[in-house]
This record gives structure tokens, sequence and C-alpha cells, in this order.
């Protein structure tokens, strides 16, 4: 069946979904009830916020970030974006994720990604042992400009690893500092080292910027650097709106991208979710040209426990190598996530 086909059915199949009005909104309930509640039992324990109306309003402010804060990390961890695996909050976190790329005109593609970090004892979760796999081919124009299918693409023949100790200082809801050192895992051995600094500043009371700075030298590759704002706003049960910019810089290479990102997280229930996106990539090498659109969807559903989902994403590319001519692609994966 032609993958423009399968897309156009998805996208329906995504509206009668949405339209259900049965177990769709389950685990979701407004946050400002749920809000209002939690702040009336905190104001009946403390008789001085309903002497001042003012701190009433403040307590409320603070705990509208606070959800804020805990609901985009949520999101993270559960459609397994890179923060979850690069920030240790948990103990122990184990990734596994294959599945397969359709491209049309081109060959489909294997999809393979592994990420591990093993709490090391009696470090207050501090110090992590980490094993992590990235693609070594990098081929023009296979960049995926707002999905994380670039991250994917490759067989795992052509991916390599990295094992190393991670020490993470500070990693909290709205804060983290890390720090990577290891080899990666060729004759002979290549030594690598990389941090990693994340922060969120509160605009308004749902509305938020994150900073992240990713820094990393490598032996054969040299320096490299990613730096991002996003600006989130939690919106009404559970979605959140992001505006994403990131900018990429290779070393050797002399090479820079520069990417941004539209995306609403929308929560069908507690086991299944959508993603829609839309973005640009531009290589800074080649002007102040944009080189690739790209829009799509992603349904992600948990289908076993807590620890293995499914997720599907069709996706339209324009390129500027193929004339800006349009190209559909689908993108099938499952993943397992062991974490405590």
């Amino acid at each position: 069946m032609h993958l423009r086909v399968i897309l156009l059915s998805f996208l329906k199949l995504t509206a009668l979904v949405i339209s259900t009005p049965t177990l769709s909104q389950e685990g979701f309930s407004d946050l400002e009830t749920i809000l209002d509640m939690e702040l009336q039992e905190e104001a009946e324990k403390n008789t001085d916020v309903l002497k001042n109306p003012m701190d009433y309003i403040e307590l409320k402010r603070k705990r509208l970030a606070d959800n804020m804060v805990t609901l985009s990390n949520t999101l993270d961890n559960i459609l397994g974006g890179e923060s979850a695996d690069k920030e240790s909050r948990n103990n122990s976190r184990i990734r596994i994720t294959f599945g397969q790329l359709y491209e049309e005109y081109e060959t489909p593609s294997e999809i393979f990604d592994l990420s591990a970090q093993i709490a090391l004892p009696n470090t207050e979760k501090k110090f992590h042992l980490l094993l992590e796999s990235f693609n070594q081919t990098n081929k023009e124009g296979s960049t995926t400009a707002v999905s994380n299918s670039s991250k994917l693409q490759g067989t795992p023949e052509e991916r390599q690893y990295n094992a190393g100790l991670r020490f993470t200082p500070t990693s909290n809801k709205e804060t983290h500092i890390g720090f990577d050192t290891g080899i990666r895992l060729v004759w002979p051995p290549q030594p690598f080292a990389k941090t990693r600094a994340r922060h969120r500043i509160p605009l308004r009371d749902d509305f938020f910027l994150k900073l992240v700075q990713d820094v990393a030298w490598y032996n054969e590759e040299g320096w490299e650097t990613h730096t991002q704002g996003a600006f989130e706003k939690a919106l009404s049960r559970g979605k959140l709106f992001s505006f994403s910019n990131d900018l990429f810089w290779k070393d050797t290479q002399d090479y820079s991208e520069m990417t941004h990102t539209v995306s609403l997280f929308h929560p069908l229930s507690t086991e299944k979710y959508l993603t829609y996106w839309a973005g640009t990539l531009s290589e800074l090498s080649r002007g102040l040209f944009i080189q690739t659109y790209e829009i799509g969807i992603s349904f992600r559903q948990l289908i076993y426990k807590d620890w293995i989902y499914f997720q599907i994403s069709p996706l339209g590319r324009w390129q500027r190598i193929h004339n800006f001519s349009f190209r559909s692609l689908l993108e099938a994966k499952f993943e397992f996530i062991i974490a405590e």
C-alpha cells in the first residue's frame, strides 16, 4: 500500500479516536480542580494563608508552576525524550528500541537504539555506569528535522557504542547538571567527555523557558555542541505545547544546523499518547536557507504493563536536495524501558 494512503488512513483514525468520548480523558482530570482541592487542604492546615488572600494566590501560582515542570518531565519519560536518557532522575534505566523506517523511493532501514545507566551503590544516585549506542553514518539529507528518526537511522551493524561513567551533582525538576566520561568501544579505544546543563525559567504561571546546553569532546571528531531554547506551556487536561529552537555544531566537519519545531503532546489516556509536530531544518554552512520542512504525528501505546511501548509515526518531508518534492515516511518501532 502506498505510504500516502497509509498516512491519510492514520489521520482519519486519529480524528475518530479524538472525537470518541470514552476512555480518552481517563486519568487527566482538570488541573485547576485538582490544584484547588490541594490548595484548600493546605489552606486549612495553615490559617495564615486564609487570613492573607495574596499568600493564597502566591501559593496557587507556585503550585501551578511546579505541576507544569512535573508535566514536562513526565512526558519526556513517557515519550522517550532524550532528556530521559541523558538526565539521571532514576536509580537505573535501560531503554532498547527497534523497528523499521519506510521512506518513499528508498529502501526501508532498520531502527535500533540502546541506552543504559546503572546506579552505583552508596553514591546517593550521583554516579552511574553508562552504555549508549550511536549511528556512525550521517548521510547528507538523512537528518530528520524534528522527530527522533535521525538518531535511530542505520542498521545495528552501522552503530557503535560508548561506555563510561556519569556523574550527576544536581538533577531535579528545575535544574540538571551532569558529566560523562568514558571510551568508545572500538579498537583502539577512543576517549570522550561530555557535559549537559538544563534549567527551566518560569515566565508565567504555566509558561516556561527551558534552556539546555550540551558540550562533547571526542578523540577523533573533536568538539560538538547542542544549544536549545524551548518555550513550554501547559494546556488543559495534560496537554503540553512546545516551541523549540536547536543549534547543533561539529568542530571537525565545521558543520552546523538549526532546527525550529512546534509540537503538541496530547495524552488520550494513561496508556495512549499523540504527538503532533511541524518544523524546519537549516544548514548554516550553506547559508540561512531552509533545507528541510517536516510535519508528522506519532501515536504511542503502552502495550504491556509499564515498560513495553509501541509507536507508529507517519510523516511528510520536503527537502531541498529533492527540489522540495513531497516524500512520505512511516516509522514503526517497539521500545522496552526498564527503570526503577
